[in-house]
């Protein structure tokens, strides 16, 4: 299970793109009540080692002694790099290991090592992941490579080629994740400072464990490995050698802050707000700065009544989208209208909840429950 909310999406998306139900777990005791309570049981759970409350390392103990968690595969996330630590989750009755950040080759091949062909569902530490239709393989979806054009031509700091393979190609997704992180961990650099200067290794250590993943995700690859060498550096005792790496770490911190700063004024549009500097482009509050032909209240039930369709891969989905469309894409960027108007015209309706999922909760709007 996963602690982290950036990582439970990465992973979420991912993996329900690829037809999983997911079920997200952020502690231990979640996890195990997830496990137990689960209708039907889950297929395979993705174990985050580091949780607060209870770690994943207690959280597989419990359940190896409770008859939901006998043969149930439990697969280990970590973002250390340490074989020891690899080991370790091995000895604690894990099945198998992946490494954060998420790779998706790596991510889909574990889980296909374990499941097969697989029916039924998956479990997700942090993310519980039940339910596979019968017989299909775990397969990644990808998005669109067109869509890329929309990005910045310059993004300091990220590797886009990397991030967008380890999201899927998703470039709506992409630009979420890197505004999120920004938003949360721009002082994330200040923080490892101070846990070094009072000599607090473990905090530093924490810091640079979920640095290191969270940046890997987005793509921004030499500030992954400078908060690795925290991690490790701290994990040893080495407070003089982890100091070493901030100046590194600062750096290439705000470089990735100034490529969100880029993003949120990039072409584009969320939360009904108008992209900065676009004078073309299709009519309404998108591309010509014109109100909504739409309330919100008013898109909101047609919205849900699309998602039940969805969800129950009705074919009346594609001809509900039609009539939803256009003022729908008054709302949202043309990224996310592309990716979804691509999945509905491919009666992919696995992706496309995936992509209304993320668009409904980034207008403010509540999923209908199942």
């Amino acid at each position: 299970m996963e602690d982290n909310g950036i990582s439970q999406e990465v992973a979420r998306e991912i993996l329900e793109r690829a037809g999983a139900r997911v079920t997200l777990a952020g502690n231990g005791y979640e996890a195990i009540a997830c496990v137990e309570e689960a209708n039907p049981p889950f297929d395979l759970v993705l174990m985050d080692v580091q949780m607060p409350e209870m770690d994943g390392f207690e959280a597989t103990r419990r359940l190896r002694a409770r008859p939901a968690g006998q043969g149930l595969p439990i697969i280990a996330m970590t973002a250390s790099a340490l074989p020891s630590d690899r080991q370790r989750c091995l000895d604690g009755g894990m099945d198998d290991h992946i490494a954060k950040p998420i790779d998706v080759d790596q991510l889909f091949s574990v889980v296909t090592r374990w499941l097969g062909q697989p029916a039924g569902g998956l479990g997700a530490g942090g993310l519980g992941v039940g339910g596979l239709g019968a017989g299909a393989p775990i397969l990644p979806k990808p998005m669109p490579s067109a869509a890329r054009a929309a990005l910045p031509s310059e993004l300091p700091g990220i590797d886009v080629k990397d991030a967008l393979h380890r999201l899927d190609g998703d470039v709506g997704l992409f630009r979420k994740f890197v505004t999120d992180f920004a938003r949360t961990y721009d002082g994330v650099a200040d923080g490892i400072a101070v846990a070094l200067a009072s000599g607090d290794l473990p905090r530093a250590k924490a810091l640079g464990h979920e640095l290191k993943s969270l940046a890997g995700n987005i793509g921004a690859r030499t500030l992954s490995a400078a908060a690795d060498a925290v991690q490790i550096a701290a994990f040893r005792g080495d407070g003089a050698a982890a100091a070493a790496q901030l100046p590194v770490l600062r750096a290439e911190l705000e470089a990735v802050l100034d490529s969100a700063a880029r993003l949120t004024v990039a072409p584009g549009r969320a939360h009904g707000s108008v992209p900065g500097g676009g004078s073309g482009g299709a009519s309404g509050g998108v591309g010509g700065g014109g109100e909504p032909a739409m309330d919100i209240q008013t898109l909101e039930p047609m919205l849900d009544r699309f998602a039940r369709l969805l969800r129950d891969s009705n074919f009346a989905a594609a001809e509900e989208f039609a009539v939803l469309a256009p003022p729908l894409a008054d709302w949202i960027d043309p990224v996310s209208m592309k990716a979804l108007s691509s999945a509905v015209d491919g009666l992919d309706f696995t992706k496309a909840q995936g992509i209304l999922r993320r668009i409904m909760l980034d207008l403010g709007l509540s999923l209908p429950a199942d």
